[in-house]
């Protein structure tokens, strides 16, 4: 689906308050491979997909003038929780638990996954789950396809000058996102009766996973 123009544009992050700040950080850094992109009060960091804010406690403030930021006190009562989808849970286990994770229990099989849970150093709840109920255990959580990030480094910078005197503008979003366009490059890129694509003249020519991840772009809605 396409933005809409009124749209705002943001990234979701997970803010934790601890009562250590070095060594929360240690934690996610040295157990599950975050990587630390600032350091200081709040110290940010990236845990794959997710970025993780964590802050040290504190009184109410003028923007939330009647809370109080604290680590969690009843470790038996949960609200919300770091939740880990991982391609494999028993090597994700066996690799956490050398570097000194400490998990409640060995991984549990349910309906539609295989999951246990962790604690960091302030007690907070952490999922580690493998889907079991699709034919992948992450394909329900990749990010859409993007021109920018996905489709246009496919086309080599000869791909681009080649067809830019023909009206063929592949490194042009409003260009490509046109369906008919997308249509018509698709075409050529992609072999018919034995006989190889006509895009690029000579090959390299695109392989069938580059060309179903151009597919899967357009039945996306041509995300920018």
């Amino acid at each position: 689906m396409k933005a809409k123009d009124s749209d705002p544009e943001f990234i979701a992050t997970e803010t934790l308050i601890v009562a250590n700040i070095a060594r929360s950080v240690a934690f996610y850094r040295d157990v599950l491979g975050a990587t630390v992109l600032r350091e200081g009060e709040p110290t940010l960091l990236r845990l794959k997909n997710t970025w993780i804010i964590i802050n040290k406690g504190g009184g109410p403030t003028d923007d939330k003038p009647e809370v109080i930021a604290s680590p969690p006190k009843d470790l038996n009562t949960l609200s919300s929780f770091l939740n880990l989808r991982v391609a494999d849970i028993d090597h994700c286990y066996g690799i956490w638990r050398s570097r000194g994770a400490q998990f409640i229990t060995e991984p549990k099989i349910h309906a539609n996954e295989k999951r246990c849970y962790m604690r960091d150093p302030d007690g907070y709840l952490i999922e580690v789950g493998q889907t079991t109920s699709t034919a992948t255990p992450l394909e329900s959580y990749r990010p859409e396809v993007s021109f920018a990030r996905d489709i246009r480094p496919l086309f080599r910078a000869v791909d681009i000058s080649h067809m830019d005197p023909h009206g063929i503008k592949l490194d042009d979003y409003t260009f490509m996102s046109n369906p008919d366009n997308a249509n018509k490059v698709l075409t050529v890129l992609s072999p018919h009766d034995d006989q190889p694509p006509a895009m690029p003249p000579g090959g390299p020519y695109w392989t069938a996973d580059q060309r179903a991840l151009f597919a899967q772009w357009q039945s996306e809605g041509y995300a920018p």
